[in-house]
């Protein structure tokens, strides 16, 4: 199944608990699970195929922020 980039970032965005690094259940691997949860079944997608696009669409953008600064 395909899992859509525009779509599953902006389901992340509202749930910074993923990505950010301060926010105090970012370590927090029931909350982390269960946001997943929520995105997969939003996506009707599995959950490891949310997590690997993130993780692909997470690492192109720093990618992309480190070429544009060199």
């Amino acid at each position: 199944m395909a899992c859509d980039g525009e779509i599953l970032v902006s389901l992340v965005e509202i749930r910074p608990s993923i990505y950010d690094f301060g926010d105090k259940d970012h370590s927090n691997r029931i909350v982390q699970d269960k946001l997943w949860e929520e995105i997969s079944k939003e996506m009707n997608v599995d959950v490891s195929v949310c997590k690997s696009k993130w993780t692909s669409l997470r690492n192109s953008f720093a990618r992309e922020l480190r070429e544009l600064k060199n």
